[in-house]
């Protein structure tokens, strides 16, 4: 039995098959990485303002109010951290989200 001739400058279905899912799937790597591996966003944005922090979610921003009078009136406090614990606040806003605001401080 003798070995089937091969043509020169030809590739064989097999090998040019594997050769493009090798291409697809490198592909799909670069990809992938591109969408899932870049930086967060919140960590290339600038830092939260203290007096309206993103971990906060005001209804009202910037806060339409001292922290001291909210509290005093509040209807909800509560308290968050932003990306990385160094800012940490006090948020609060008044009935029917009337007024907000919020007391951060940076560790």
């Amino acid at each position: 039995m003798t070995a089937p001739e091969q043509t020169p400058g030809v590739i064989e279905k097999p090998v040019l098959r594997r050769r493009i899912l090798t291409a697809i799937g490198a592909t799909g790597v670069l990809v992938s990485a591109g969408v899932f591996g870049g930086k967060p966003k919140a960590a290339s944005a600038a830092p939260a303002s203290p007096n309206g922090p993103n971990c906060c979610n005001l209804a009202h921003y910037p806060a339409n109010t001292t922290y001291d009078y909210c509290h005093a009136h509040a209807a909800y406090i509560w308290y968050c951290s932003e990306p990385g614990g160094f800012l940490h606040c006090s948020c609060c806003e008044t009935s029917g989200d009337q007024y907000s605001a919020a007391d951060c401080h940076y560790n």
